[in-house]
């Protein structure tokens, strides 16, 4: 019997259901599998809640920063109330890419949502979210002629339908939003 070396170079991310698979084929053909703890994991979207500043100075800093775009703290806060009440979907197309930074990659979002990697689409995410946002700033005071604060990346040099490249939150929302999402969960 010949030794299988498989080598891995950069980032690679595999989820339970994609290593059972993996292991399932391998062990049909008489292959045992071992494996070292080598790496740690660290996850890159973590973010500490008590670090962020929501004092009154930081919040007016948030909101002048946001004053062009037309959201306020408040109104931040009720649309992620909403996204509670309605959905993790919309929860999770909001607050990875505020955690991320600013922009949260497609694979990033796949793996948050429990979807296998890969391939496989992230339908249903922003859809439904902004019919929901249409909802939403139609009954919701002040909100009419705000944007969805979410939108989606897609790779410019492709002509036609594609699938999103990553999802980002327009920079001058990212502070206001951040203070929301922490608000929210305490």
């Amino acid at each position: 019997m010949s030794n299988l070396t498989i080598k891995f170079a950069g980032t690679v991310t595999i989820d339970g259901e994609e290593a059972a698979a993996f292991i399932r084929a391998l062990a049909s053909g008489g292959v045992t599998v071992t494996a070292d703890q080598t790496a740690t994991v660290v996850d890159p979207l973590e973010d500490d809640v008590e670090e962020i500043d929501d004092s009154p100075e930081a919040v007016a800093e948030a909101e002048t920063l946001a004053a062009e775009t037309g959201w306020t703290l408040d109104l931040a806060r009720s649309w992620v109330e909403e996204l509670d009440a309605w959905t993790q979907n919309g929860r999770l197309l909001h607050e990875l890419p505020v955690h991320a930074g600013g922009e949260a990659t497609a694979e990033q979002m796949r793996v948050a949502a429990g979807r296998p990697t890969g391939k496989y689409s992230l339908s249903g995410f922003t859809g439904g979210t902004a019919k929901r946002f249409k909802r939403w700033a139609a009954a919701t005071q002040g909100a009419e002629g705000l944007s969805l604060p979410i939108t989606t990346v897609y790779d410019p040099t492709i002509k036609g339908r594609q699938r999103a490249k990553a999802f980002a939150i327009d920079p001058r929302l990212l502070p206001l939003f951040r203070i929301a999402l922490a608000q929210v969960q305490d």
